[in-house]
Parts: C-alpha cells; sequence; structure tokens
C-alpha cells in the first residue's frame, strides 16, 4: 500500500508538470495562430471571404447607332432576349418542345430532343425580339431561362443593305460598315458586384462597385436616305424590266467624294440575313464586282491624250469602220463607216477605232500613267470591307494590242465605284477625290471623336483637260449615244458603255454589260451618277438604251428633291386648248402618289411643296402658295393600293408611278391620260392592271 501511494504521487508530479507545460503551449500556439489570422493575414482571409460570396455581374454596353447624313435613324437597337434551359428541371420535354417550337421558330422534334438530354445547359435562341420574348415568358415554362440583351434594328428594312451590313451573335458586325466600323461601334461592357446568400440568390441591397457600361460610337453616314430610297426603287424597276444577274447604282457628289445612294440588286433583309443566299449579302456588288467597263472608259483615254497632247477635240480621224491592230480587227459598235470625224464627234458616237489608235499613240508609259492615277488597279479607300482592285494588265507586258482594246474599255476590269470616281475627277477639274461613306463618329454625348473630311487623292490632269472632256460628255447626251439619258429642263454630261462578258475561250455571246455613268446640270455638276446593268434580259443591252433612260427618270427625281434649278429652258408643252385655269390655280390631286413623283408634279405645274412626315406615299394634301403634302406608310403584303389620278401624265409618267405602287399599265390610246379604270380614289389589290385612255388633249 506505501508502494501504491508512492506511485500516485509520483504519476501526479510528473502530470501536474505535463500539463503545467503542455497547456501555456497550445494557448501560445492558439495565439499565435490568432494574431496570424487576425493580424498577419486578416486582410487577405477577408478578401478571400467575400470573394467567395460575390459575384461579378456584366452589364451589356448598347451598340452604337448608323444615321445617314441628315441624321435620319438608319441602324438602332431594340430590346431582345436570349433564351435557355435547364433539361434537369424539365419533366416533359415533349410538351414544352411543342410549346417553345411556335416561338423560337425552330422544329419541335429538334427542341425535344434538346430538352431531353443530359447537359446542365442549352441554349435555345439568341436575340429573340422583346415582344416574342415576353409571350414565351408568360407560359412559365419549368427550366426555361432569359437573358434581356439587345438586337439590332434595321428600321428601313432592306435599305442601303450591303451598305449598311449587319451584326451576327454576340452584336459583331459581319459585313458592310457594321463589320468595318466594329470597333467603333462595340461598347464597352460595364458591371456591378453583389453577395450571394446561402441559397445561391444575389442579395441586391449589397450591390457594391458599379461601373456602368460605355455605350458604342455613332457613324453619321453621307448617305441621304431619300436619295437612297429613289435609287433603291429605280433598282427595282430594272429588275422588273430586265431581270439582270446584277444591277448597280451610285449617286456621287464629285466635289467631297461623298457617296449620297449607293444601291444594288439583287439584295437582303439585314434583319433576316440567314434567308438568303451567302453571295448576296456576303460584300457590296459596288466595290466587289470587277467588270470590263467598256465605253464608260473612254473618259480617260480621251483624258489621257488631251493632257498628253496626243490629241485635241478638233482632231480628225479617218477609218472605214475599223482598225486593224496586230492582225486584229477592232471593228466599231455598230460598224459603221465614216471616214472624216473629230476627236469630240468620235467621243459623242463612241467610235471604237479613233479611241483603240489613241490608246496606241499614248503607248504604254503615257497610258499606264493615267490608269493608274485615275485609280485603277488600286483600292479607292472607301470605308466598306474587302474592296477589289480591279485587274490591270502590267505594263511590262502590254502589248499594241492591249493598248488598243484597253483604250475602248475592253481587256481591264474595273468595280463600278472606282468607274464613278475616275469620272468623277473630271467633273471636278481634275481632281481624284476619295470616296466617302462615313462623314463623323460621334460618341454617346454626340461629341464628334472622328471628323472625316473631304480627301484629295491628287490632280490627274488639268481643269483645262478636265474641261475639254466635259465639254465632249455633253454631246453624248444632245447629239450621240446617250440622248436616253436627256433630263428636260438640265444640261447633261455624260458616257455610255456597252462591254461584253468575258469567259472561258473568250466573250460569251449574247451577254453583255449596259452602263451609263454622267453629271447634271453639266455645268456645275450637283451629282455624279453609274448605271450598271450586268446581263439585261430581253433583246436590249445598248447602254444608252438600256442604262441612259435610268439615268434621266432618276436624275431628275433627284434633282427636283435637291431644289436645283433649270439651267436649260423646259420644251414647249404640246399644244392644247384647256379651259383657262383658275387663279390661283388647284394642284393636282395626288393622293396615293410616292412622294417623289408627287414633288415632282407639283414642280412641273409650278408649286413649292412641303413635306409633312417621313412616309414615301401622300396619305394627305393641303393646297396652296406651298402645297403641303401629308405622308404615310407604303401598303403593307396583302393591303389594297389606292389608285392614284393619272390625269395629265404621259405614258411613261403614268407607267412609273403604278409601277412604285405595284400596279401595271394597260395604255390605250397616245399623248397624255384623259380617262382611267379603276377611278382615282378605288381601292385594288397589289399587282392590279389599271387601264388608262390617252389623248392629245388633256381630260381634266
Amino acid at each position: 500500500m506505501l508502494e501504491t501511494e508512492k506511485k500516485g504521487r509520483l504519476l501526479t508530479g510528473r502530470r501536474g508538470k505535463a500539463f503545467l507545460v503542455i497547456v501555456p503551449l497550445v494557448l501560445g500556439a492558439l495565439v499565435t495562430r490568432l494574431f496570424f489570422i487576425q493580424v498577419l493575414w486578416g486582410h487577405q482571409l477577408g478578401a478571400l471571404a467575400l470573394s467567395t460570396r460575390t459575384v461579378t455581374e456584366e452589364i451589356p454596353a448598347s451598340r452604337g447607332k448608323i444615321y445617314d447624313r441628315n441624321h435620319n435613324l438608319l441602324v438602332g437597337n431594340e430590346p431582345a432576349s436570349s433564351v435557355y434551359a435547364d433539361p434537369g428541371e424539365i419533366k416533359h420535354p415533349d410538351r414544352e418542345a411543342a410549346a417553345l417550337a411556335p416561338y423560337l421558330g425552330l422544329p419541335a422534334a429538334d427542341l425535344e430532343k434538346e430538352l431531353a438530354g443530359r447537359n446542365d445547359f442549352v441554349w435555345l435562341a439568341h436575340d429573340l425580339p422583346f415582344t416574342r420574348a415576353d409571350q414565351l415568358k408568360k407560359l412559365n415554362l419549368p427550366g426555361i431561362y432569359f437573358l434581356p440583351g439587345e438586337r439590332r434594328l434595321y428600321p428601313q428594312g432592306d435599305l442601303a443593305a450591303q451598305v449598311l451590313g449587319f451584326a451576327g451573335q454576340g452584336e459583331r458586325g459581319l459585313v458592310g460598315l457594321e463589320e468595318s466600323y466594329n470597333d467603333r461601334l462595340t461598347g464597352q461592357p460595364g458591371s456591378f458586384q453583389v453577395q450571394i446568400g446561402a441559397d445561391g440568390r444575389p442579395i441586391l441591397q449589397t450591390m457594391r462597385q458599379l461601373r456602368p457600361p460605355t455605350p458604342g460610337d455613332s457613324l453619321v453616314l453621307t448617305i441621304d436616305e431619300n436619295i437612297q430610297f429613289l435609287v433603291e426603287q429605280e433598282l427595282d424597276q430594272i429588275v422588273q424590266k430586265y431581270q439582270p444577274d446584277t444591277a448597280t447604282i451610285i449617286v456621287m457628289d464629285p466635289r467631297t467624294g461623298d457617296i449620297l445612294a449607293m444601291g444594288s440588286r439583287p439584295t437582303f433583309d439585314p434583319s433576316n440575313w440567314q434567308a438568303s443566299p451567302e453571295q448576296v449579302w456576303d460584300g457590296d456588288p459596288a466595290v466587289l464586282n470587277a467588270i470590263e467597263p467598256g465605253s464608260v472608259f473612254k473618259i480617260v483615254t480621251a483624258a489621257a491624250a488631251l493632257e498628253e497632247g496626243v490629241a485635241t477635240p478638233d482632231s480628225r480621224y479617218s477609218y472605214p469602220g475599223y482598225i486593224v491592230v496586230q492582225g486584229r480587227r477592232i471593228n466599231d459598235w455598230n460598224y459603221a463607216v465614216d471616214n472624216d470625224q473629230t476627236l469630240s464627234w468620235a467621243f459623242a458616237n463612241s467610235y471604237n477605232p479613233v479611241f483603240a489608235r489613241l490608246g496606241l499613240d499614248l503607248g504604254a508609259a503615257r497610258f499606264y500613267r493615267y490608269v493608274d492615277g485615275f485609280g485603277f488597279g488600286r483600292p479607292t479607300g472607301i470605308d466598306l470591307p474587302g474592296e477589289a482592285l480591279g485587274i490591270v494588265k502590267p505594263e511590262d507586258r502590254a502589248t499594241p494590242l492591249d493598248l488598243a482594246t484597253m483604250g475602248i474599255g475592253q481587256g481591264i476590269s474595273v468595280t463600278p465605284l472606282q468607274m464613278l470616281t475616275a469620272a468623277c475627277a473630271v467633273a471636278d477639274g481634275g481632281y481624284l477625290m476619295q470616296p466617302r461613306l462615313v462623314k463623323e463618329v460621334v460618341d454617346g454625348a454626340g461629341k464628334i471623336v472622328q471628323d472625316n473630311k473631304p480627301l484629295v487623292v491628287r490632280q490627274v490632269v488639268s481643269a483645262a483637260t478636265a474641261g475639254q472632256v466635259m465639254d465632249m460628255m455633253r454631246l453624248v447626251a444632245t447629239i450621240g449615244t446617250g440622248g436616253g439619258a436627256a433630263i428636260p429642263g438640265y444640261s447633261v454630261a455624260g458616257k455610255t458603255g456597252t462591254a461584253q462578258v468575258p469567259g472561258p475561250g473568250g466573250y460569251q455571246a449574247g451577254r453583255y454589260v449596259s452602263s451609263f455613268v454622267g453629271f447634271t446640270p453639266a455645268s456645275h455638276p450637283a451629282f455624279g451618277m453609274l448605271v450598271v446593268i450586268d446581263d439585261p434580259k430581253g433583246g436590249q443591252y445598248y447602254g444608252g438604251e438600256v442604262a441612259g433612260p435610268y439615268f434621266s427618270d432618276l436624275g431628275a427625281k433627284i434633282l427636283h428633291y435637291l431644289n436645283v434649278p433649270y439651267d436649260l429652258p423646259l420644251p414647249s408643252p404640246p399644244a392644247t386648248n384647256p379651259a383657262p385655269a383658275p387663279s390661283p390655280p388647284a394642284p393636282p390631286d395626288l393622293l396615293g402618289y410616292p412622294v417623289s413623283y408627287a414633288r415632282q408634279i407639283l414642280a412641273q405645274w409650278g408649286f413649292n411643296t412641303s413635306v409633312s412626315g417621313r412616309g414615301p406615299l401622300v396619305t394627305g394634301e393641303h393646297p396652296g402658295t406651298t402645297v403641303i403634302l401629308d405622308t404615310g406608310p407604303l401598303p403593307g403584303p396583302g393591303e389594297a393600293v389606292t389608285v392614284p389620278d393619272l390625269s395629265g401624265l404621259s405614258v411613261k409618267l403614268a407607267g412609273d408611278v403604278l409601277a412604285s405602287l405595284g400596279l401595271h399599265l394597260q395604255v390605250q390610246g397616245g399623248g397624255l391620260a384623259s380617262r382611267q379604270a379603276p377611278a382615282a380614289g378605288s381601292k385594288v389589290g397589289a399587282g392590279s392592271t389599271v387601264q388608262v385612255q390617252f389623248s392629245q388633249v388633256q381630260g381634266f
């Protein structure tokens, strides 16, 4: 027992000592740990804890807008939603697929496969219109979620579609100005931080570190919405009559290089670009299509010859309707035999042998200097992506035959924009301007952050030479091949072009490119215009008879829109015996007319006009010293068309007015319209025919 007590005291002493040693050590370790956690690591661990319960949410930025030169909206944004699904929450994939299909425009069978899959996340749609997404939300389908955002809005439909381009998924520009200015149009997304609770949901009251988004810059174009509308309308008429492979019209201010309008057919809807073939939307034919220019290139040949002193406007030439170069016979376009003519006369009648001779007389070094100087074989610098250079045979490989054929516009390929830009240099005193589509770039506050001033590339020929070429171009529309391009009351300077289409083994039989390039008024051009019609069907193909009349028709509309004063006397009206006009005269009834035609007719009657609204159709008319026209939209698909009053119109103008409304003209007689059926004001379906009696005496 004594031994036991000794052992207990011994153990107790040892344990006590161990306890006295261990406890301070443990406490010291804890205090040290706490010191490291709270003092040395406190900030770092606190930030780590905060980060585990903090989520950063992105705030998308609005894409910049695109306006015309008058700040009319061409491209904007509208609310949209992206739709995704969590298949794990969906118990009846077949039912939900059937419910989703009408809203998403996708087959129900394809949707069911996605919803029945094993994925935790499935995208169903991007950029769904706000109204459709809102309707879909009201179905309250399990496992279907929405992310708010924006989608591109093209309020003018397919107007200038190939110029503007479109933005694809993620609001990234894919073609046109949307692509070339994508970095400027794309804004900087913002963000905010919010803490999440135990259930994983954001606690909005804890929002912190808000960084608002910065919207993208906007573009102000040189395009005029109204002129662009007139161009597109004219292109539709070209397609209806000639069914060409492509048709292009460009309108440019030769003094600045500003492109006032540029359109092509076929075209597409940028809001639904996927519905059109890739070759239609993937680039603008005005800058991508390399074609042989034909006789419009004689502008360059003549300018080079005059500037180099190789010829004068009065130089005389004698050829039996052809010229032989290196064993090849180059015929005149109509095989005419004219043994004695001046350069001016040869230009007006597009006489091939003379211009083949000029190419030879210039020689390779001098001729190529002007081909390059006028901008062929190099980019114009336009603001669009993927511009073609055209095809120019290298100078060191050019034979005399090459120089002769190039003198008449064969054996060289150019883009429509290159050709119009070169012609505009002649109209601007010999100065080549860089074509311009974007006038300004402005930020979200409307401040100009990039001002694209007109840019002179170089002076190609002297003002004297340019003036001589313009004088010869005036003869084209008066006594030459371009009579169809004449505009009553205005002087026109221009050049016709009829080019064969090259193919494997030579030129393709029966295929032509018809064109006309011109300026009006010739003495002080308000604009230059190029009309190119690739492979017109129906038998006609000469540029003067195919493209020239569209220059005349469209040019007259643009001149009236711009309020350009006449520089020539108007032709006398047909002899008639009308009843005395009331004083002041009442304007004609123009309800149902396209605004462009209404303004043209009122101008001919001597009235000033003012337009109220932005629609293309006249819906109301208020007589007075200045006639005020109320406007509205064109009839939609399936809607009735109001037949306008055609009294007093010529056959051509009546046909043009009806065609612009989607109606057809049946002509009876000749002269001016006197009676019509259905009567003015009647409602008819699109595509209906209006019978019009024309007579030599006005019927009103």
